[in-house]
């Protein structure tokens, strides 16, 4: 068995399959905000994780802006993407987008920044800034 060290990337791409599950109440028209969230969290950690190369932490969402509504059975595409590094904290930029899968057309439903803190061993992101 090798091992391969792999090499950490500014951005991370998770996709999910909204479920009538993930919608809150019978006869509501699209996933609810609680379960984007979620979505969003997953893969900024991801993001943040694989960045810094430790444990991290949410450290703030906001300014969460939903543009239209994800029907049950759409493919959702979260993509996280780090635009700036400080000491032990990176924001990312999240946007949440969805297609019909018989279509494969996607559109922006959603976007928000966060920021994750690294408080692994050595508590650093490392500094670095992608572009």
């Amino acid at each position: 068995m090798s091992t391969e060290t792999i090499k950490p990337q500014p951005s991370v791409t998770l996709r999910f399959l909204a479920a009538p599950t993930d919608v809150l109440m019978a006869g509501a028209m699209g996933v609810h905000g609680g379960r984007v969230l979620e979505w969003i969290d997953k893969d900024a950690y991801a993001c943040a994780a694989g960045w810094a190369k430790t444990y991290c932490v949410t450290a703030y969402v906001g300014h969460i802006h939903f543009t239209r509504l994800i029907p049950s059975g759409h493919i959702v595409e979260v993509r996280s993407h780090i635009v700036y590094t400080g000491r032990s904290t990176m924001h990312i930029v999240n946007e949440v987008y969805s297609a019909d899968p018989r279509e494969g057309i996607f559109t922006l439903a959603c976007d928000c920044p966060v920021i994750f803190a690294a408080i692994g061993r050595g508590s650093q992101a490392n500094a670095r800034y992608p572009v």
